[in-house]
């Protein structure tokens, strides 16, 4: 069995002929942008999103968080396919292709008027972040020596801390000088002037013969069965779980998506079914997208208890989110060494369960009256200290072992079914926050802290799972 990485807990030597650092440390920052555009995004969209339900009062709270919601279903709707269609057309013009929407639909969300358009603008954002994301890593790492591959990864999401540090402060500074507007308006400039830099940076390559012809039906199926599972997720709280439409709606979305898994067997399927023969990378994806599961719900939850019961301004509350994604951008990177040094099993499962501590600590000690120093601060630290390691390492975990050959399929399939989950976390969030306001919306935010740790927790043994896992091919390839 050929493998690519180093055995659990080993550094292999350093070859003589190591590539100069320019040569993967210039693509990696270039393609980095679409981790720093997606974490920046994510910041700047979630303190304002109160401002965003104040804009539009008709529209419920499940509504609005379709802001969030929309886009991740079009990214997962659309990763796979997007891999495969970069495969043919080219991985750096499909990540060009993919900034330039990511602008325009952030020109259309901001321009928006009424709900459904700002959603739509939302969804084309979504479009244009499953094109680059699914090939920005991947073409990263061709370029990265095999043992230094961790350590880029660990670069990889130190980057995207950076965009979450910003994100919240930039976008309550955004909010307070031009209103929330301003806030989805920012990212793009900076998409565009990505995909000209990407023009003149990064190496062109495609496989056209082993692309295969793109799935269109499976592309749909997935778009239907996601959004309905999505829809009937978010909006649970005021329809109620027992009612025909949510019933219906999961049920539906579930069995399209069961037809898409039935089709994998066929040649020129979504999913590449090679990938999950090798245990390792079925495990630590499993991992990565459980994660992502809690990760964004944590994320956006926090504004509105810190502005909707604290009384917070959107400047309050920014500040007090990045100091927990500083946190995050430092452990990220040093993270990655240790996992250079250590292996990634140890690293990981004990970030996870502190990061798993951090929302249990606000369930515990946050209530009505605003706290910052005992209440707030401790929590968001345990919790961004742990994430930032537990968040991105099962993704290096993951892509340690696969073939050369198979990375970029690998690594779409490993991001889409992390948005999926991410999508999921984000659709179940709303149900749980309720649509109360003060005290009644604390406790709801504290159902959902309760699920972020939980699922923090959960990565813990599916990493110990990934050592076994990884022991036995090393054994098996002896």
């Amino acid at each position: 069995m050929t493998t690519t990485g180093a055995p659990l807990g080993r550094r292999p030597a350093t070859p003589v002929d190591e590539p100069s650092v320019a040569s993967f440390w210039v693509p990696l920052l270039v393609t980095g942008a679409s981790i720093f555009l997606f974490t920046l995004d994510a910041g700047l969209m979630s303190v304002s999103l109160p401002d965003v339900e104040a804009g539009f009062p008709d529209a419920s709270r499940a509504t609005i968080s379709w802001v969030a919601t929309g886009q991740g279903v079009a990214i997962v709707s659309l990763m796979l396919v997007a891999g495969r269609f970069a495969d043919r057309s080219g991985r750096r013009r499909v990540f060009r292709l993919g900034m330039v929407l990511f602008g325009i639909g952030a020109v259309i969300t901001g321009a928006a008027q009424e709900p459904m358009l700002l959603i739509a603008g939302r969804v084309l954002q979504g479009v244009g972040g499953a094109l680059f994301n699914a090939v920005a890593l991947a073409m990263a790492l061709r370029e990265v020596p095999d043992h230094r591959r961790a350590e880029a990864v660990g670069f990889w999401g130190t980057i995207g801390s950076v965009g979450a540090i910003l994100g919240p402060t930039g976008g309550a500074l955004l909010v307070d000088a031009w209103g929330w507007r301003a806030v989805f308006l920012a990212t793009a400039p900076m998409s565009l002037i990505t995909a000209a830099i990407a023009g003149a940076t990064l190496r062109e390559s495609a496989d056209p013969d082993d692309a295969g012809p793109v799935p269109f039906l499976d592309v749909v199926l997935v778009a239907t069965g996601v959004g309905s599972v999505a829809v009937a997720l978010s909006q649970s709280g005021r329809w109620g779980w027992g009612a025909a439409s949510t019933l219906g709606l999961l049920l539906g979305g579930s069995a399209l998506l069961a037809i898409v898994v039935s089709r994998a067997r066929r040649p020129g399927a979504i999913v590449d079914l090679r990938l999950f023969g090798n245990r390792s990378y079925s495990v630590a994806t499993l991992a990565a997208s459980i994660q992502q599961f809690g990760f964004l719900p944590w994320f956006v939850s926090i504004p509105f208890v810190l502005r909707g019961v604290w009384g917070w301004s959107a400047l309050q509350t920014g500040f007090a989110m990045s100091l927990g994604m500083l946190v995050s951008a430092f452990t990220g990177f040093y993270g990655g060494r240790l996992a250079d040094r250590f292996g990634y099993v140890g690293v990981t499962a004990v970030s996870a369960v502190i990061a798993g501590l951090g929302p249990i600590w606000w369930v515990v000690t946050m209530d009505a009256d605003p706290d910052f120093w005992v209440a707030y601060l401790p929590g968001i630290v345990i919790y961004t200290f742990g994430s930032g390691v537990a968040g991105i390492l099962p993704t290096g975990a993951a892509l340690a072992r696969v073939p050369a050959g198979l990375l970029g399929s690998a690594n779409a399939t490993l991001s889409t079914l992390r948005r999926l989950t991410a999508a999921i976390g984000l659709a179940v969030m709303p149900g749980l926050l309720g649509e109360g306001t003060g005290v009644s919306l604390l406790d709801g935010a504290k159902k959902v802290w309760i699920m972020v740790a939980v699922v923090h927790v959960a990565v813990a043994p599916l990493m110990v799972w990934y050592g076994r896992a990884l022991t036995a091919g090393d054994r098996a390839a002896d």
